[in-house]
């Protein structure tokens, strides 16, 4: 068993033991998550399966499960009924965590994001600038893939220029990463965190699913190399995940204009020790 298997069981018990026994109200869009127990306690809904259990609190779009956190499109409301409401478009990424999607996985296209006449982001102190730091993640990612037995193509090898709307089609594959590193004009923002397709197309769902999934692993084995909790999985309309022909992720690694995380962001090592645990993350959903 899992040490994540044995927490959720652990915490369920608590819950049983100590929840009030009157039935927890939710809309029809909560009730359609396929789960065996909804509890309520202390302002918190939990949803649990055999396959996980997740947090919800009223007013927030963060979710907690399996030791990260997920940022659903939607907040989650709590009426003054006691009826616990949540829109169908967050209801169905949520159902993702309680019905594991099962991906066959060869073939990973890596794209490591700018490059040639786009530079990205610049770092705060060192002035290093992104795009060479994408390179160089992707190229250590590929390698650590491939040591996993997956083959792995790229969108570029070198400083080169390549258009975006060129990015997410230039080859059949079975998953598509884009590899960043984050900026703000808030110094103080940092944190890894990666992203999946948001989309309210039903029919983009078997793309969305198995990358929220594999998004979830990643984030993560992230989180346990690195010792940074991050910003959590993520969802957003970026261009490359709406060109992607399979499941796609964007992976920001961290805030180059963060003076501490830049430090470890411009280390060949620590890119080394990310580019290993996102392989490990990926080999791990691909094979649950």
């Amino acid at each position: 068993m899992s040490i994540r298997r044995f927490l959720d069981l652990f915490l369920l018990l608590l819950l049983l033991l100590t929840a009030s026994c009157e039935k927890v109200k939710v809309d029809e869009n909560i009730g359609r998550i396929n789960v065996e127990n909804i509890i309520e306690k202390d302002g918190q809904l939990f949803l649990y399966s055999q396959n996980a259990v997740v947090i919800l609190r009223h007013g927030s779009s963060k979710v907690e499960f399996g030791g990260i956190q997920i940022i659903l499109p939607d907040e989650v409301l709590r009426d003054n009924d006691g009826i616990w409401h949540l829109p169908l478009r967050s209801v169905n990424y949520l159902s993702n965590i309680f019905k594991p999607w099962k991906l066959k996985v060869e073939t990973v296209i890596i794209d490591p994001g700018h490059g040639g006449s786009d530079p990205g982001a610049i770092s705060v102190n060192q002035k290093i600038k992104e795009k060479n730091l994408n390179l160089d993640l992707a190229l250590k990612l590929g390698e650590a893939l491939r040591s996993h037995g997956f083959n792995v193509l790229f969108t570029r090898e070198d400083d080169r220029t390549v258009p975006l709307s060129k990015r997410g089609q230039m080859y059949e594959a079975d998953l598509f990463i884009s590899i960043h590193h984050n900026a703000s004009k808030n110094i103080n923002a940092s944190g890894a965190e990666t992203y999946c397709l948001l989309s309210d197309d039903i029919q983009d769902n078997s793309r969305i699913s198995p990358a929220f999934q594999i998004a979830c692993e990643m984030q993560k084995f992230q989180s346990l190399a690195s010792g940074n909790y991050g910003r959590g999985v993520k969802f957003a309309k970026f261009r490359v995940l709406k060109d992607a022909k399979c499941p796609a992720i964007l992976f920001e690694t961290g805030f180059i204009t963060h003076p501490d995380e830049e430090k470890r962001c411009v280390s060949a090592e620590y890119r080394q020790i990310m580019a290993e645990a996102l392989a490990q993350g990926i080999a791990r959903a691909v094979s649950l």
